[in-house]
């Protein structure tokens, strides 16, 4: 008796062809691919390395390259390693080298910092290149928490001033970004914003660069003259980059056209922006600075990155930027699912919006908490703040809410009145000493 032939087997003929593909264009995808496949069939893979730096896992791809998590075990640390996508690297041989160059010669608190440079070469292939190993960044694109949620105007400002400071200290050196946006911006879990991706970061003294009209970049966030032949791309396009971003972050709209190229010239030649929400909380002096720097001429926006930074954090502002550290400091956590937060002597609409903020990072991972809030120098807050402050307590997350209001009749009544319309009775209380408001959390948080 003669076995019928038996039938390729559908997912081995995808993945047959999968790696085939990914051999063509992506030899160390291809190669993660066949270790993920020799795990499945003999439940055992080796590891695989670029260097002496152990491959993680992929954690973004762009238009000319992938970055993955690694591991660096001489040094004990994650890193994360950038690879040029075969067919950039090809034909631009430079573009890493270039990157990893222009970042080496920053050394800035707001900038991803480079720890090597390396080559591999492909097994059994004549395929190889450079790879750049950098500072690995635990958190998110600047693109991706704009998405995640609205924010206050003031806590976006403060998250662009960092980033701003990043680009202020490559035009110290002589380094033009190029491609500023928000997707090249990445923000630290714990707080840290850095500027990343300089790979198309150019020298002011090395002159113009000949060539066509077309230039790299992201379009929607380029300067006017960075689309001019033989132009010097300068500090100016840069900044017109970096508040193209802003204004899109404070109003959720980009200020120009974005679908077609010429018409979105015409309109930054015309200095036809994009009108502001009617119900738009941004304040006058701000968007006069963003828009500064979205004019047409680079001679007419701000004498550089410091100025620019400058006007977006006047000193003499009542409700300026430098607020909203001194609230942030106000809140903290004291012990495991327990924050404090100490009121503001007069709670406003902008003060609850940055502790609204702050209490989102501080609970970002899901768990639930218990909050105790200090009252002995607030007042009482007006119709309007009262309406943000029920809007921040009606949080899933909150378990107990421990109010010391120091015995004072008419806080404990404005307190109740506030709270109460969202947070059960059994939930909140008030306590005459911090001992005792930290006994009710604990106990509210074991009784879970």
């Amino acid at each position: 008796m003669t076995a019928s032939p038996r039938a390729p087997d559908p997912g081995s003929l995808m993945l047959s062809r999968e790696l085939a593909g990914l051999g063509e264009t992506d030899p160390i995808g291809a190669m993660r691919l066949l270790h993920e496949v020799e795990a499945r069939l003999f439940a055992a893979k080796a590891p695989l390395y670029l260097g002496h730096y152990q491959l993680l896992a992929p954690i973004g791809v762009g238009g000319f390259g992938t970055v993955y998590a690694a591991h660096d075990p001489r040094l004990a640390r994650k890193v994360a390693i950038k690879l040029l996508h075969p067919e950039h690297a090809a034909s631009h041989p430079q573009l890493l080298l270039r990157e990893a160059q222009a970042m080496a010669r920053l050394s800035h608190p707001n900038v991803v910092t480079v720890h090597d440079v390396g080559t591999y070469n492909v097994e059994s292939s004549e395929r190889g290149g450079l790879f750049v190993v950098m500072e690995y960044i635990d958190g998110e694109t600047l693109q991706a928490w704009l998405t995640a949620a609205p924010r206050p105007w003031p806590v976006i400002v403060e998250t662009f001033l960092a980033a701003g400071r990043g680009l202020a200290a490559a035009h110290a050196i002589g380094l033009v970004h190029r491609d500023f946006k928000p997707g090249n911006v990445l923000l630290g879990g714990d707080g840290s914003v850095r500027v990343a991706d300089f790979g198309l970061a150019h020298r002011c003294d090395e002159g113009p660069e000949p060539g066509a009209s077309g230039r790299p970049g992201t379009p929607a966030y380029m300067a006017p003259e960075l689309f001019e032949p033989d132009a010097a791309p300068g500090p100016a396009a840069d900044q017109f980059g970096f508040c193209v971003a802003l204004f899109e972050a404070l109003h959720g709209i980009h200020p120009f056209p974005t679908l077609g190229l010429p018409a979105r010239l015409r309109a930054i030649a015309a200095g036809e922006r994009a009108p502001v929400p009617e119900d738009s909380e941004v304040p006058a002096w701000l968007q006069a600075a963003v828009v500064r720097g979205l004019d047409p001429d680079p001679t007419r926006r701000h004498a550089g990155m410091p100025e620019l930074l400058r006007a977006l954090d006047p000193a003499t502002s009542s409700r300026g930027v430098g607020d909203v550290a001194a609230i942030r400091a106000r809140i903290r956590p004291i012990e495991p699912g327990v924050l404090r937060y100490h009121e503001v002597p007069v709670p406003s609409a902008f003060s609850v919006q940055v502790m609204r903020s702050e209490l989102t990072r501080l609970t970002g991972d899901g768990a639930p908490y218990t909050l105790v809030v200090e009252l002995d120098e607030a007042n009482m807050p007006g119709v309007a703040v009262r309406r943000h402050i029920i809007e921040m307590f009606a949080d899933p997350q909150l378990e107990y809410v421990a109010l010391l209001a120091g015995g004072d009749p008419v806080k404990v009544l404005s307190a109740t009145l506030i709270v109460g319309q969202v947070v059960a009775t059994e939930r909140f209380a008030m306590f005459d000493t911090l001992p005792a408001a930290l006994a009710a959390c604990r106990a509210a948080l074991a009784d879970r």
